[in-house]
């Protein structure tokens, strides 16, 4: 019996870690596809592999914390609604974060919250 725990609670971890990457590949997605081209015309400068990383590593640890504090991760023993709830709250938190801290690498607003808007809408539609 302690043997099935043990491979539920190894399935739970793998399920949460899986969504968080989904998640986080939907930011690289845009990352790339859109907000790097923005601040690397304006700001004249490139990353090279190691910043690209930071960016998306970033995402991800703050992505992370947020599901883990709030309660995001724990599939399996709360409730569906309050998983939903508490990744929607994760992702809304993470966003206007990760929206921050571009506009403060863009030097000021980008163009808009257009594309954070649409890709929050796809992970809520993975969700």
């Amino acid at each position: 019996m302690k043997k099935n725990d043990s491979v539920k609670r190894l399935i739970i971890l793998a399920l949460g870690l899986i969504g968080l990457c989904v998640l986080t590949a939907f930011y690289a997605h845009d990352w790339f596809a859109y907000y790097y081209h923005h601040i690397a015309w304006k700001t004249h400068n490139r990353f090279n592999v190691n910043g690209h990383l930071l960016i998306v590593a970033l995402y991800f640890i703050l992505l992370f914390f947020f599901s883990n504090t709030y309660g995001a991760l724990k599939i399996g023993y709360l409730k569906p609604l309050d998983i939903f709830l508490s990744q929607l709250f994760s992702l809304l938190c993470v966003n206007v974060i990760s929206y921050a801290q571009l506009s403060l690498m863009y030097g000021w607003f980008i163009i808009g919250g257009g594309h954070m808007v649409s890709m929050m809408l796809y992970q809520l539609c993975f969700l």
